[in-house]
């Protein structure tokens, strides 16, 4: 393989595994303002699975964390999967320790993290912070090795966060 191609490699590796946070960096989980809000979408899939979420965090309600479960349908008009409807599975309080382990998690991913294995899974999470109806700031990620993130015990992710919300509303 000549060096052209070798660059082309790389650079084509580092865009599908390094982080694709945008230049407006939100806000920490603790360190939100009150008159805001976070807006989490998040959707995991792989080849067996497709599952998409919305959580909406709340820091005046002590870190309530509602969450709705997405139907999303491609849109051939926009060539992008469009959310058709949206069911409310729950709400949930996060404790102190909680919100600090979303903070962390944000912290790892904005370190440019490279994964040591790939999965055929993937998370993709786009946090929008939000003032009523003005967008503050946003940021995305996509996660190609969920199962290494799920593994650290000093972060909580968003599908985790699913998880105990789906067990609590049950």
């Amino acid at each position: 393989m000549n060096t052209k191609n070798r660059i082309v490699c790389l650079i084509v590796y580092a865009a599908a595994v390094l982080p694709c946070f945008g230049a407006d960096k939100v806000a920490r989980f603790s360190k939100l303002p009150a008159d805001e809000r976070f807006v989490i979408r998040f959707i995991s899939s792989g080849c067996f699975h497709f599952h998409a979420s919305e959580f909406t965090f709340y820091p005046t309600s002590n870190g309530r964390l509602d969450v709705d479960e997405l139907h999303m349908e491609w849109s051939e008009a926009k060539k992008e999967r469009v959310v058709r409807s949206r069911k409310h599975i729950g709400s949930v309080r996060l404790e102190h320790g909680e919100v600090k382990k979303l903070d962390a998690l944000v912290t790892f991913y904005r370190s440019g993290f490279t994964p040591e294995i790939f999965l055929n899974s993937s998370d993709s999470i786009h946090l929008v912070q939000m003032r009523g109806r003005l967008i503050v700031a946003e940021e995305s990620v996509i996660d190609r090795s969920p199962s290494m993130t799920d593994s650290k015990p000093e972060l909580i992710t968003f599908g985790q966060m699913l998880h105990a919300v789906v067990l609590v509303s049950k």
